[in-house]
């Protein structure tokens, strides 16, 4: 058998062009091997004792020629690496075709053809009888895929078949795969901080100008439905959402994640509680209001429905005359926004057939709010406020021309009805003196005890302090102002406060608001106050009710 490259002039060796080979065909099953690239060259061995076919004819004497450079590494696919690999294996050279086999599962771990010579080398390594199965039987192979891959394949095959492998040096290496592309995610959403009522519409894009070729972004907000930036996602449910972005490379390799939470608060309504809601003519009644559904800064306009008007979260306003009156509410927030709310007031007029009095007798009577479960003691934690009314008080000789309040800690009053605070703890005697036209005088007293506040319960920097008119304690319907202005956080001023009664109703907003218990039943009431820093704290105080 001739030599394949022909001597140049000078008595040289030519080498061939290099081939592409063609794809190979796997030796188990007839498939293509996958395509990935490989560095990869070898030196032809002798061929083996056994080989049937003579090796080719050396060339002739040459003179000496100068060391000759490494030959450099090779570019080639495993596709390409796999042939190579066949004919080094019809060759004998087992050993590096093991080697070889392995370098091309280091850089694709699926390829079978390379799992398979690895196999065989490993068989004809284990003894000369399994080398001349192998040999004989890779012959047979041979003339099989000639005839699968035509003619071009022909050639190629021929060329590996005297020697032509011997172009790419003696190893075989996996090519180390680029990094992939380095990117980091930074969410944009409009609007900036996703908060407020339901349905919440919101935004989403990356703060980036551009993604790099071949990183793919995907959002998820918790539907299961993946999205691609920029999108606009609406949130019609309450709930606190962390909306999830992550970024891959081409090759599935997870680059880089980010989230974004986004708040989602109950649809805008809002209520109103009037405590009392029913009494005689001269009625004080304390309101408050309960929105749902607002964030930040929230205005309150009220129509007391007697023709007068008031602001705030919790005015309170006194009904001179009995009737029934509309109490409408205005709720602007910070987004102007507007939620209304209704509410009805009975002032009863005094009962025509009231017992009489003896005669010259005046009936002193106090009423207070909150109301005194048993009409003569009252209790809560200091400073407590109380309304007091003698408005109930009569006499047999006419109308009440006087009253006199004495509270017990140094303070009085002549009005009919009064507000006072008891600033300390301690326990006070509030006298009431009415006097009617004739002169006459009556004197009615109860007791009322101003206890001390509980510590604050304390919950990292935010301290968390809620106080009461009187003690949560009483038969139903019982009314009690709560307050938690006292909440403190070393983060900065309270920001939010919200409120949970634990009875179903509504959540309240404000430092202070009024609410009435109906059922008896032990109620865990919740006060959850937020900081400008966003660091919240939580206390709980338990209203037992009879």
């Amino acid at each position: 058998m001739s030599s394949p490259n022909p001597p140049d002039g000078a008595g040289n060796i030519v080498p061939p062009e290099p081939l592409s080979p063609q794809p190979a065909v796997s030796p188990a099953s007839g498939e293509l091997a996958p395509n990935r690239p490989v560095e990869f060259s070898i030196t032809p061995p002798p061929a083996p004792a056994y080989a049937t076919e003579a090796p080719p004819a050396a060339p002739a004497p040459v003179a000496a020629q100068p060391a000759a450079a490494p030959a450099p590494v090779q570019m080639m696919t495993t596709k390409e690496a796999v042939v190579v690999l066949e004919g080094l294996l019809e060759k004998g050279e087992y050993a590096k075709v093991a080697q070889g086999a392995e370098d091309i599962l280091a850089a694709d771990p699926e390829n079978r053809e390379a799992a398979l010579l690895r196999e065989e080398a490993r068989r004809a390594l284990s003894s000369p009888e399994e080398a001349k199965k192998l040999h004989a039987g890779l012959r047979a192979k041979r003339r099989v895929k000639v005839a699968l891959i035509g003619a071009g394949g022909i050639v190629a095959l021929a060329l590996i078949g005297v020697g032509a492998w011997a172009l790419f040096g003696d190893k075989i290496a996996p090519v180390t795969p680029p990094p992939p592309p380095s990117y980091e995610i930074s969410i944009k959403t409009d609007p900036v901080n996703p908060e407020g009522p339901a349905p919440l519409s919101v935004t989403f894009g990356l703060r980036s100008e551009s993604v790099p070729q071949g990183v793919r972004v995907v959002f998820d907000v918790g539907d299961g439905i993946p999205q691609t930036p920029p999108f606009t996602h609406i949130f019609d449910k309450a709930g606190t959402y962390a909306v999830r972005a992550v970024a891959t490379a081409a090759d599935g390799t997870q680059l880089d994640a980010a989230e974004e939470k986004v708040i989602v608060h109950p649809a805008l309504n809002a209520a109103i509680e009037a405590v009392p809601g029913t009494g005689a003519d001269a009625l004080k009644v304390a309101f408050s209001a309960t929105v749902r559904g607002a964030t930040g800064e929230l205005t309150y306009a009220w129509d007391f429905g007697d023709g007068s008007t008031g602001e705030g979260a919790s005015p309170a306003h006194a009904y001179a005359q009995a009737g029934t009156y509309e109490v409408k509410l205005t709720v602007t927030t910070a987004e102007k926004e507007t939620v209304d709310a209704n509410a009805s007031v009975t002032v009863q007029a005094p009962a025509s057939s009231a017992p009489s009095l003896p005669h010259g007798a005046v009936d002193a009577v106090i009423s207070t709010i909150p109301k005194s479960a048993d009409g003569k003691t009252l209790g809560g934690t200091a400073p407590l406020t109380v309304f007091f009314s003698a408005g109930s008080s009569r006499s047999e000789n006419g109308a009440i021309t006087s009253t006199h309040w004495d509270f017990g800690d140094s303070f009085d009053s002549q009005d009919l009805s009064v507000v006072h605070t008891f600033s300390r703890p301690g326990l006070y005697k509030v006298t009431l003196t009415t006097s009617d036209e004739a002169g006459v005088t009556g004197t009615e007293t109860m007791t009322v005890q101003a206890t001390a506040s509980a510590p604050a319960e304390e919950d990292g920097p935010v301290a968390v302090r809620i106080d009461t008119d009187v003690q949560p304690q009483g038969p139903a319907p019982l009314a009690i102002a709560f307050d938690g202005s006292a909440s403190t956080s070393t983060g900065g001023p309270i920001q939010k406060y919200e409120w949970d009664f634990g009875d179903g109703s509504l959540l309240a907003g404000g430092a202070r608001v009024n609410h009435v218990f109906q059922s008896s039943g032990e109620y865990a009431v919740k006060l959850t106050v937020t900081d400008a820093a966003g660091a919240h704290a939580t206390r709980t105080l338990t209203v037992a009710v009879a």
